[in-house]
């Protein structure tokens, strides 16, 4: 993960944290950070869902905070399975629904371990 994404996920991280924990950046640049974009009206959303139009997508990130980083292509996706299973259970999908994107990283930390998850929805 670079230093444009850990600022974009954690905005008030210590420059040390985003320090030790990014990703060296090619050529040394990073793009500024996105600004929200305004959301749809709640009604608009719900009238969608109403007649039928539309779906709901997930972008859900698993970032986990370890001592000793792993091996980030298998053991890191691998290692938190249950946790996928039981996130996709209670958003109501199956983890293999071409709907959900699945993203993972990790961070080193001298303080507890443990898996920061963010999911973000949107309505078609």
């Amino acid at each position: 993960m670079n230093e444009y994404e850990l600022r974009k996920l954690f905005p008030r991280a210590s420059k040390s944290l985003i320090r030790r924990n990014a990703d060296p950046v090619v050529g040394g640049v990073v793009p500024a950070l996105d600004k929200p974009k305004p959301g749809r009206a709640l009604v608009k959303d719900v009238q969608a869902r109403q007649e039928g139009q539309g779906g709901v997508r997930y972008c859900i990130t698993l970032i986990s905070c370890r001592r000793k980083p792993i091996d980030g292509h298998d053991n890191l996706k691998h290692g938190q399975k249950s946790l996928v299973d039981a996130i996709a259970e209670w958003i109501g999908h199956d983890d293999a629904d071409p709907r959900i994107s699945w993203q993972y990283s990790q961070i080193k930390t001298d303080g507890p371990e443990g898996v920061i998850v963010t999911i973000q929805q949107d309505y078609d």
